[in-house]
């Protein structure tokens, strides 16, 4: 739980309610606490790998029940990519056009915002593809762009 709110993901004030889940606490689907330390291990040591021999890698959460919200949840998930040696691109990749390309959501524009495609964005005031902490801490958060209307983050000036 402590490298969650080091990491950013969750703070202190989550602790209480992410603790009181009727799932925290259980022993991961068939698999020890120590055990499932050394899969996590293996993964992080892995994944470059797997990335690097063509494997298209996705981001998603088996545990988002376990953090504050989905979205952290995700946001967690590009987090651990990073940290294991992907690329960046290959990072943002998998937490949006890999994903999408998964449930059968093919992007016409993956990665452009134009007239006519389907689009949710998040603005940043960083570059991800420079440091993947511009995407996933919410200080860099300026605001969203849901079905064309925006919404700015409280903090930020409005543009």
């Amino acid at each position: 739980m402590q490298q969650l709110v080091d990491d950013g993901f969750a703070t202190h004030d989550d602790i209480p309610q992410i603790t009181s889940r009727p799932v925290y606490g259980r022993q991961f689907p068939r698999h020890s606490a120590q055990d499932s330390h050394i899969r996590f291990d293996y993964a992080m040591r892995t994944l470059a790998l797997m990335h690097d021999a063509g494997v298209k890698i996705t981001a998603g959460s088996d545990v988002a029940i376990l953090m504050p919200s989905p979205p952290i949840a995700l946001l967690r998930e590009l987090q651990l990519p990073a940290k294991a040696g992907l690329p960046l691109p290959a990072v943002l990749a998998a937490g949006t056009r890999h994903s999408a390309e998964k449930i059968g959501q093919q992007a016409t524009t993956p990665g452009r915002i134009t007239v006519g495609s389907t689009a949710d964005a998040l603005l940043l005031d960083g570059d991800p593809y420079v440091d993947i902490a511009h995407l996933v801490d919410r200080s860099h958060h300026i605001g969203t762009l849901r079905a064309g209307r925006p919404s700015w983050d409280e903090g930020h000036p409005r543009a």
